[in-house]
Protein backbone atom coordinates (compact mmCIF):
# COMPACT_ATOMS: atom_id res chain seq x y z
CA UNK A 1 0.00 0.00 0.00
CA UNK A 2 1.27 3.29 -1.19
CA UNK A 3 1.82 6.51 1.11
CA UNK A 4 -1.23 8.17 -0.41
CA UNK A 5 -3.90 5.32 0.30
CA UNK A 6 -2.53 5.16 3.61
CA UNK A 7 -3.20 8.93 4.40
CA UNK A 8 -6.33 8.80 2.42
CA UNK A 9 -7.40 5.47 4.95
CA UNK A 10 -6.26 7.83 8.06
CA UNK A 11 -8.31 10.95 6.41
CA UNK A 12 -11.64 8.08 6.31
CA UNK A 13 -10.85 7.41 10.10
CA UNK A 14 -10.98 10.76 11.48
CA UNK A 15 -13.86 11.77 9.28
CA UNK A 16 -15.47 8.86 10.71
CA UNK A 17 -14.78 9.17 14.40
CA UNK A 18 -16.99 10.34 16.66
CA UNK A 19 -14.67 14.20 17.70
CA UNK A 20 -15.56 14.92 13.84
CA UNK A 21 -19.38 13.98 14.37
CA UNK A 22 -19.30 16.30 17.34
CA UNK A 23 -17.94 19.14 15.56
CA UNK A 24 -19.96 18.84 12.81
CA UNK A 25 -22.92 18.82 14.95
CA UNK A 26 -21.40 22.23 16.84
CA UNK A 27 -20.63 23.30 13.40
CA UNK A 28 -23.87 23.18 11.89
CA UNK A 29 -25.67 24.16 15.53
CA UNK A 30 -23.34 27.56 14.93
CA UNK A 31 -24.28 28.02 10.82
CA UNK A 32 -28.12 27.63 12.20
CA UNK A 33 -27.56 30.06 14.97
CA UNK A 34 -28.30 33.97 13.38
CA UNK A 35 -27.50 35.25 16.94
CA UNK A 36 -24.05 33.30 16.87
CA UNK A 37 -23.34 34.63 13.70
CA UNK A 38 -23.94 37.75 14.48
CA UNK A 39 -21.46 37.79 18.00
CA UNK A 40 -18.41 36.33 15.58
CA UNK A 41 -19.10 39.08 12.43
CA UNK A 42 -19.50 41.83 15.37
CA UNK A 43 -16.11 40.36 16.74
CA UNK A 44 -14.65 40.36 13.60
CA UNK A 45 -15.44 44.16 12.98
CA UNK A 46 -14.39 45.64 16.56
CA UNK A 47 -10.90 43.65 15.81
CA UNK A 48 -10.88 45.06 12.16
CA UNK A 49 -11.81 48.79 13.82
CA UNK A 50 -9.17 47.84 16.37
CA UNK A 51 -6.28 47.05 13.98
CA UNK A 52 -7.22 50.22 11.66
CA UNK A 53 -6.93 52.43 15.02
CA UNK A 54 -3.55 50.66 16.12
CA UNK A 55 -2.39 51.38 12.58
CA UNK A 56 -3.91 55.19 11.67
CA UNK A 57 -1.92 56.12 15.04
CA UNK A 58 -5.44 56.90 16.61
CA UNK A 59 -5.64 58.42 19.98
CA UNK A 60 -4.86 55.59 23.07
CA UNK A 61 -8.03 56.08 24.64
CA UNK A 62 -9.83 54.94 21.21
CA UNK A 63 -7.64 52.23 20.99
CA UNK A 64 -8.08 51.01 24.49
CA UNK A 65 -12.35 51.41 24.41
CA UNK A 66 -11.83 49.34 21.49
CA UNK A 67 -10.21 46.45 22.68
CA UNK A 68 -12.58 46.66 25.86
CA UNK A 69 -15.05 46.19 23.48
CA UNK A 70 -12.98 43.06 22.17
CA UNK A 71 -12.65 41.56 25.28
CA UNK A 72 -16.46 42.23 25.86
CA UNK A 73 -17.38 40.48 23.09
CA UNK A 74 -15.11 37.29 23.53
CA UNK A 75 -16.73 37.43 26.55
CA UNK A 76 -20.06 36.94 25.25
CA UNK A 77 -18.43 34.87 22.73
CA UNK A 78 -17.59 32.23 25.50
CA UNK A 79 -20.81 33.16 27.38
CA UNK A 80 -23.28 31.48 24.77
CA UNK A 81 -23.63 28.03 24.56
CA UNK A 82 -23.65 27.65 20.67
CA UNK A 83 -20.56 29.53 19.95
CA UNK A 84 -18.58 28.18 23.40
CA UNK A 85 -19.47 24.50 22.22
CA UNK A 86 -18.12 25.22 18.18
CA UNK A 87 -14.85 26.84 19.37
CA UNK A 88 -14.39 23.97 22.40
CA UNK A 89 -14.90 21.10 19.59
CA UNK A 90 -12.67 22.89 16.83
CA UNK A 91 -10.12 23.60 19.47
CA UNK A 92 -9.87 19.85 20.38
CA UNK A 93 -10.01 18.72 16.62
CA UNK A 94 -7.29 21.23 15.20
CA UNK A 95 -5.40 19.79 18.62
CA UNK A 96 -5.63 16.25 17.50
CA UNK A 97 -5.08 16.39 13.71
CA UNK A 98 -2.20 18.77 15.07
CA UNK A 99 -0.99 15.46 17.11
CA UNK A 100 -1.73 13.08 14.11
CA UNK A 101 1.00 15.45 12.13
CA UNK A 102 3.58 15.26 14.92
CA UNK A 103 3.29 11.69 14.90
CA UNK A 104 3.80 11.66 11.14
CA UNK A 105 6.93 14.09 11.25
CA UNK A 106 8.19 12.07 14.14
CA UNK A 107 7.92 9.19 11.79
CA UNK A 108 9.37 10.43 9.03
CA UNK A 109 12.13 12.63 10.79
CA UNK A 110 12.57 10.43 14.24
CA UNK A 111 12.63 13.82 16.26
CA UNK A 112 9.71 15.11 17.81
CA UNK A 113 7.63 18.41 17.44
CA UNK A 114 8.02 21.35 19.55
CA UNK A 115 5.34 20.80 23.03
CA UNK A 116 2.36 22.85 23.28
CA UNK A 117 4.08 24.89 25.76
CA UNK A 118 6.09 27.08 22.79
CA UNK A 119 9.65 27.34 22.01
CA UNK A 120 10.64 27.77 25.85
CA UNK A 121 10.10 24.17 26.81
CA UNK A 122 13.33 22.93 24.74
CA UNK A 123 16.60 23.73 23.42
CA UNK A 124 15.26 25.64 20.45
CA UNK A 125 13.95 24.31 17.11
CA UNK A 126 17.20 22.88 14.62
Amino acid sequence: MDAFEKAKELGEIIKNSKMMADFKRAEEAYEQDPFAKDLFDTYKNIQMDLLRATKGNKPQDEIMDLRGKLVSKQDEINGYAVTKDFLDRKAKLDDFIKKVNDVLMYAITGEESCSSHGCGSCGGCK
